[in-house]
């Protein structure tokens, strides 16, 4: 009864349908359709370049006049439109090509992104068809939506994207809660532990939100653990635990270059085959039950402490003191280290000893004012030091004063400035404003400031516009 709607829609590209049907396709919807033919042509075994060409079919007669959506009063429509929803959801989930470590990826992204919308708008159309609040989609198909939701990636173009977050917003709208397990009966002691080894997660605690079910248990359990579980390393058991006897793994291995492609390919789909993980991975990420407030009461654990702390003394210090020469590499480390020191406030004091000596090398080199981006990125990491450092200040002071003096006569000396952003009258702006905040610290420190610069201005007056915040009553 499809077929020749099926061959009309072979000879059709994807484009072409959306968003409105073409007629010659209109034309070939036959009367009397009901959920029923569609169910029977998307589970239809067929070639898998097919897919496209049974989703314009499905879509075209879903838009038609001709469809009857009713199946009878004494007919559930579920049962269909679950069926029917799976199908679609293994048609449209994107899968790469190319899996093997050394070769070029040879994956259709344009077919993939065809049908990735004609799959989208099908759904849509589905999920007004069943009764509101009732229809539950199959996981394997809401993966396949959430896959479709980042605009970046090759095989999601930003309709796409748009419309995939549409759809699952709407989704976990309507959708009914999930309903509360019952509590599993009194088990002898002896039994208890084997119970507890059997009891799938959902059974230990119920979700608040369909979403919140979605994403614990059908992404992260379900989906991304089994993935990534492959690649884990030999020292590690399944439960995330230290092994007690791990076996070393082959010599050559990993995609090395002597021939352990193929196994990089199957212990890391996530990687080839699989790419769309990542992209449900971000979903669930930014959609998951808001932490903040576990943050806030608890604070930073040792844990994110410690990884602060080596990103800190083995990522930014180990790599100015190693590329300290490269005056970019030099600005990028300002700039990160300036979100670190602000993201962990004042627990950055212990930073000080390494950090000030940092601002002081950059900011007194005569060479600095060849490329004052790097200037203006250390002159901001100090004033941000002061404002979430400014209880150890004071002992500082003096090596800040320096910094802060022979810098500004670099400055001040140099008449061949670089035309570009900043300006020297952008620099000098800002090292009097570093003064003041000193001099804000010191004055709330009940400590005196003046008999420290004044000598230094006495010699040189061009230090005076410098330090006129520390000039005494």
């Amino acid at each position: 009864m499809l077929r020749p709607l099926l061959n009309v829609a072979r000879g059709l590209d994807a484009a072409d349908v959306l968003p409105d049907v073409p007629e010659s396709l209109v034309q070939a919807v036959p009367d009397g359709l009901s959920l029923d033919h569609i169910r029977t042509l998307v589970t239809e075994t067929q070639d898998g370049s097919d897919a496209i060409a049974i989703l314009s079919a499905v879509y075209a007669v879903l838009k038609s006049d001709r469809f009857e959506s009713r199946l009878g009063d004494d007919v559930d429509p579920k049962p269909a439109l679950h069926e029917i929803a799976l199908q679609i959801g293994q048609m449209i989930e994107p899968i790469c090509s190319g899996a093997t470590y050394d070769e070029e990826d040879s994956t259709d992204y344009t077919s993939l992104s065809r049908a990735g919308l004609l799959g989208l708008h099908i759904l849509r159309l589905l999920h007004t068809l069943g009764p509101r609040g009732g229809q539950t989609l199959p996981t394997r198909t809401l993966l396949s939506i959430t896959a479709f939701t980042n605009r970046g990636d090759p095989w999601a173009s930003g309709s796409c994207a748009e419309l995939a977050r549409s759809l699952l917003a709407d989704y976990f709208r309507d959708v009914s809660p999930p309903q509360a397990v019952k509590p599993a009966p009194f088990l002898p002691q002896r039994l208890v532990r084997d119970a507890g080894a059997d009891r799938k997660p959902s059974e230990e605690t119920a979700p608040g939100t369909e979403r919140a079910h979605f994403i614990t248990q059908e992404i992260l359990t379900g989906f991304l653990r089994p993935l990534f579980a492959k690649s884990r390393p030999a020292a590690v058991t399944a439960s995330g635990r230290a092994a007690a006897f791990p076996e070393p793994g082959p010599r050559y291995s990993q995609g090395d270059g002597f021939g352990g492609g193929e196994d990089v390919a199957a212990t890391k789909p996530w990687k080839y085959a699989h790419r769309h993980a990542v992209t449900i991975f971000e979903w669930a990420v930014e959609n998951a039950e808001s932490t903040e407030r576990n943050l806030q009461t608890t604070g930073f654990s040792k844990a994110q402490r410690n990884l602060l702390d080596k990103i800190f003394r083995e990522g930014i210090m180990v790599g100015y003191h190693h590329a300290k020469g490269h005056v970019r590499l030099v600005d990028f480390f300002c700039r990160t280290l300036r979100h670190l020191v602000g993201g962990i406030g004042i627990l950055s004091v212990k930073y000080l000893k390494d950090v000030i000596p940092m601002i002081s090398e950059i900011l007194v080199d005569p060479f600095g004012t060849k490329y004052p981006p790097t200037l203006l990125s250390a002159m901001l990491l100090l004033q941000l030091v002061l404002q979430t450092c400014w209880p150890r200040i004071p002992h500082y002071c003096n090596e800040i004063i320096k910094i802060a003096m022979l810098s500004w006569l670099n400055v001040e000396g140099d008449n061949s400035f670089p035309p570009n952003k900043p300006t020297k009258e952008e620099l000098k702006q800002q090292m009097i404003r570093t003064v003041e905040m000193l001099s804000a610290i010191m004055v709330a420190a009940k400590l005196d400031i003046f008999n420290r610069v004044r000598p230094l201005v006495t010699k040189d007056p061009r230090l005076h516009p410098l330090f006129i915040s520390c000039e005494g009553p």
